[in-house]
């Protein structure tokens, strides 16, 4: 072997490692931790290939790749976080105007007879305790959000409703940025995908019925969740006070009230955000799509079922998300022709 034969392995791989950096570079997406993994696996991948035609190019287009992906859920992440703080101050200021604990677990000490002497409990027991709990929860709610004329309301309305519209919006962008990418475009102007797409929309009563009924939703999931907080003191033998104090507890990042809203508006974004991204794929006459999981050990069975299962025909297709906190998504399962009216978005080359 020549002198300078051990060499090249290396230096293949610091051609391979420029080149996944300069097509992740161009789509200025964040460098994230899944970033520099791939960056890894695409080196490694170009060296045990190096004899191949084109490999320093493909191993550029899986930087482009990742660099879009995680622009992608950068930007998706942050509106999570800003809208999610959004929504749970609306619905806290809700409850703190009208949510009577006192007179939730009242109901439900003596739905559950528990001012009685202690029995033995039992599964049905629990059940019926339960039962009672959520009964008594879901009344205080539904008496609360029956009150559709108060300020707390609307505002809380308000706030859900810019969630739905901005997740669409996000939702439009991104599917933009997926389908630049098939076509060998490294970046897109998502800034100005996000304005174009929340500004084009002149009919909002599509928006304010969702809000409403993710609202509806999120109310009753809260309630199911301090019915069985407030059903497993009662288990312990908590007093009344101690019940009062977890049903008031809604400020407190793990009460009820909170880890309810922040899974259900983690949802509905990214129930909004697949909608955003069917219109972009209908507009673009793309007829199916697969779903595809962000990967690593985290993904649920059910999601990787939906994944195994494609591709879809895009109309009838599942729609991610397939539960609160799924990151899939749905991207075009063939090649596309063109960005169409959409290529006024392209920034790469």
């Amino acid at each position: 072997m020549a002198w300078w034969g051990w060499r090249m392995p290396t230096v293949f791989a610091d051609q391979a490692r420029v080149a996944f950096a300069i097509g992740w570079a161009a789509t200025g997406g964040p460098l994230t931790d899944r970033v520099k993994a791939a960056s890894m696996a695409a080196v490694a991948l170009a060296v045990s290939h190096a004899d191949a035609p084109g490999v320093i190019e493909a191993t550029m287009q899986l930087g482009s790749l990742e660099g879009t992906w995680a622009q992608v859920y950068a930007r998706r992440e942050d509106l999570y976080r800003q809208h999610g703080a959004t929504v749970l101050a609306a619905w806290q200021a809700l409850v703190a105007n009208g949510f009577d604990s006192a007179t939730v677990v009242g109901a439900f000490r003596r739905a559950a007879h528990l001012t009685e002497s202690a029995t033995t409990d039992d599964q049905r027991r629990r059940r019926e305790r339960e039962a009672a709990a959520i009964a008594a929860a879901l009344a205080a709610l539904h008496r609360l959000l029956a009150d559709t004329g108060s300020e707390p309301y609307r505002e809380l309305i308000t706030a859900v409703e810019q969630s739905v519209r901005d997740g669409v919006a996000e939702g439009t962008a991104g599917a933009i940025a997926i389908v630049a990418q098939q076509l060998g475009h490294a970046g897109t102007a998502f800034d100005q995908a996000f304005i174009d797409a929340r500004t084009a929309v002149t009919d909002l009563e599509q928006y304010q019925a969702q809000a409403v009924q993710w609202t509806k939703k999120t109310g009753e999931a809260g309630a199911r969740e301090l019915g069985r907080r407030l059903a497993r003191q009662a288990d312990d033998d908590a007093s009344a006070s101690d019940m009062v104090a977890t049903a008031d507890d809604t400020r407190h990042d793990k009460g009820w009230l909170a880890t309810t809203v922040g899974a259900f508006t983690d949802w509905m974004i990214g129930h909004a955000f697949a909608l955003g991204a069917t219109a972009v794929y209908a507009g673009l006459s793309i007829g199916s799509v697969d779903w595809v999981t962000v990967g690593g050990g985290g993904v649920c069975p059910r999601c990787l079922e939906l994944e195994n299962g494609s591709p879809y025909a895009l109309f009838g297709a599942p729609s991610p998300p397939a539960h609160p906190r799924c990151r899939c998504v749905a991207v075009p399962a063939g090649p596309v022709a063109s960005l169409g009216l959409f290529a006024q978005y392209l920034t790469g080359g």
